[in-house]
């Protein structure tokens, strides 16, 4: 194994002390769109451009290799109308932008995005929280604070039930014909 220079001068870390993403309202930038075809939805990667948050996707995809928090927007039929708001949030961020129906040319475009956190379960089966895109928005819109932050979405009460199951842990509950499941 090859030495680390500086090795007594490193500060050590434990991870989760990076930048953490805070629900709100931001101006982002979109990296890459993926049309995944036999599903009728783009694949939206975007990342922050300013403040703290900055190229944090980028740096995730860089260090560990996934983009985190992508956008998923369907464009089949019954979604046509969610399609269609995303697309003139698009147009109107971006002077001169005019949709022609390449997916390719929302690269490097600017959108306002509103996030919230969303409970899920871990492979691991743990009860976590991520950030999520809740609502996107002209950037004006996030420029002049029209937007509200919603609350973070909870899981079911039957799926949070089972997100973390100790079978091995003592209960003091007995099961008889009583019992309503």
């Amino acid at each position: 194994m090859r030495t680390i220079d500086n090795w007594d001068n490193i500060t050590p870390s434990y991870g989760g002390e990076g930048r953490k993403e805070i629900p709100g309202g931001y101006i982002v930038k979109i990296t890459y769109v993926e049309d995944v075809k036999e599903k009728e939805y783009l694949r939206v990667e975007w990342d922050y451009t300013d403040g703290d948050m900055a190229g944090t996707h980028k740096d995730c995809y860089d260090n560990f290799g996934f983009w985190p928090a992508p956008m998923f927007r369907s464009y089949k039929q019954k979604a046509a109308g969610m399609f269609k708001a995303f697309i003139e949030a698009v147009t109107k961020s971006n002077e001169g932008f005019a949709w022609n129906w390449n997916e390719r040319d929302l690269v490097g475009k600017w959108i306002g995005i509103v996030t919230r956190e969303e409970e899920y379960t871990s492979n691991s089966g743990e009860l976590k929280t991520r950030i999520v895109v809740d609502q996107v928005l002209p950037a004006v819109d996030i420029l002049n604070g029209n937007y509200t932050v919603r609350p973070t979405k909870r899981k079911e009460a039957s799926n949070r039930a089972n997100a973390v199951v100790d079978m091995t842990a003592p209960t003091n509950q007995s099961f008889d014909e009583d019992t309503p499941f």
